[in-house]
């Protein structure tokens, strides 16, 4: 999405509402649209042609040579075309404990405070990275919000079938599936001409970086040589906390299923956010950072000494399809922060009894103070 279009996007929301308008979230939430529509039009676990050169150049990289230590960690082999985009910006989270995944990639996707990986943002050009831990895969989606924007999605895995989860083989057209390397591992590599919009082709890279560990990486990209930049800016050896700042211990029977966190170049931080799973499975979230305020922001509950509102669930019809807006407890907290919690089964009073175990800190700059691990 355009940098010109999010502005659009605010300065409309505006003329409805007061507070801050959360164009990241926004943003996000539109890569995360395409994502899921991506991968119920895409599917690749099936495709059967391997080893053809047809509809992806004469060539393919077979990127190979350097040993793990420099793999996962140093400088990418160069490569023909351009840089890709604009100069990016170099966004981290706080560093764990852990191993990165290719040291020990039996702890991916175990911890959802923890992401064993991290991915080079200014090699690539990008300007905003959100990271997402759940169900057993790490992953991440990187955009550059400048034209000639690129959107990349990098996936992380024990096992293939949980990297490729929701994937479905139908009629969106893809040239024949390519055997190459990376860095010396075996990989496959997939072209998309129409990508997930009709406008953009894509590229799919999947390999083993080391034995137990499945990498995806999608891109959008004109070339094999720009998708395979991407692929370079994957770092495997090192782990990073899902910096949240907030604290919440969790009442018996619930547990801490899922964590995101993301990352701009205009704020030191945009957003946060975990999930939490009752015995019955439900999940819920608790979010906070730039998000937006209702539109007409109308306070009717008070939480932990704090105004808040609480917005019922709805239902929209729109083009005969009905899509539905959870219950949610929106909570100012200062400047551009905001905290909500909801999900679709929660209810309100369910909503302000969580909202009330969650301890805010005051600290919105320095990510490496937050509190490790946010959920206990």
């Amino acid at each position: 999405m355009s940098e010109e279009l999010e502005g659009s996007i605010a300065e409309a929301l505006r003329a409805h509402g007061t507070g801050a308008v959360d164009v990241s979230r926004l943003r996000v939430g539109a890569l995360g649209r395409a994502r899921s529509i991506r991968r119920r039009r895409i599917g690749l676990a099936s495709v059967g042609v391997a080893g053809v050169l047809i509809g992806v150049g004469a060539t393919v990289p077979r990127w190979s040579g350097l040993d793990g230590t420099a793999v996962f960690g140093g400088a990418s082999p160069s490569t023909s075309g351009p840089a890709i985009g604009v100069t990016g910006v170099a966004l981290s989270l706080p560093s764990a404990t852990q191993p990165g995944a290719a040291a020990q990639p039996d702890l991916v996707g175990k911890d959802p405070g923890v992401l064993h990986f991290d991915v080079d943002t200014a090699a690539i050009g990008a300007t905003g990275i959100w990271f997402n831990s759940t169900d057993g895969v790490e992953s991440a989606e990187v955009w550059n919000g400048a034209v000639g924007h690129l959107n990349t999605w990098y996936s992380l895995a024990q096992k293939r079938e949980d990297l490729n989860r929701g994937m479905s083989l139908d009629w969106q057209p893809y040239d024949p599936e390519v055997t190459t390397e990376v860095f010396g591992r075996p990989a496959t590599l997939v072209r998309f001409p129409q990508g997930f919009d009709g406008k953009q082709p894509l590229y799919r890279i999947t390999w083993q970086p080391v034995d137990g560990l499945w990498a995806g990486v999608d891109v959008e990209a004109n070339d094999t040589a720009t998708a395979m930049k991407a692929v370079f800016a994957l770092k495997l050896n090192r782990s990073q906390r899902c910096a949240v700042p907030f604290r919440i211990v969790l009442p018996a029977g619930y547990r801490w299923v899922g964590c995101n966190v993301g990352l701009g170049p205009a704020k030191p931080w945009e957003t946060s956010g975990v999930a939490i799973a009752d015995s019955k499975g439900n999940t819920f979230r608790v979010d906070i950072g730039y998000l937006s305020a209702p539109d007409q922001y109308t306070p009717n509950a008070t939480v932990g000494g704090r105004s808040a509102q609480w917005i019922e669930p709805s239902q929209t019809t729109t083009g005969g399809g009905t899509s539905s807006s959870p219950g949610q407890l929106f909570i100012p907290i200062q400047d551009w922060v905001n905290l909500t919690v909801g999900g679709e089964k929660m209810t309100r009073a369910e909503a302000e009894q969580f909202a009330g175990l969650v301890d805010v800190g005051t600290n919105f700059t320095d990510l490496a103070s937050w509190p490790a691990p946010p959920v206990s």
